[in-house]
């Protein structure tokens, strides 16, 4: 805070102790733009009181915020996690049924060449 803040606050906290003390009947004229500016240095602490209340709420709401969106990308993470694993646990069933199949094939493949050949040789 500079001087001049400073010197117009402490102004003002002994405006309103004097008013406090002796009431606004006893606060003379020339302290009138005293207490227009303290009054304004008062909003202006309220202001910035204000203001840093709200900052902090919306801190607070931020982190809230970025909590439930981690959960939610975890969540979302383990479940892909488990589709991929679904996904690479079907493949193998799926490469071992083609597998059997293809040898299956082979099989009938040889079994209509040899069939072939005998309906040839007769």
């Amino acid at each position: 805070m500079n001087k001049l803040n400073l010197t117009n606050v402490i102004k003002a906290l002994l405006l309103m102790v004097a008013v406090s003390l002796f009431g606004a009947t006893h606060v003379n004229a020339a302290d009138n733009s005293t207490a227009q500016s303290s009054a304004e240095t008062t909003q202006q602490a309220l202001s910035l009181d204000q203001l840093l209340q709200q900052v902090k709420l919306g801190t607070v709401a931020e982190r809230r915020e970025l909590r439930a969106r981690e959960a939610r990308f975890l969540a979302d993470k383990q479940q892909q996690a488990k589709l991929l694993a679904a996904a690479k646990k079907q493949l193998e069933q799926l490469q071992r049924r083609s597998t059997v199949l293809e040898k299956i094939y082979d099989t009938n493949a040889k079994a209509i060449n040899e069939r072939k050949t005998l309906l040839t040789e007769r």
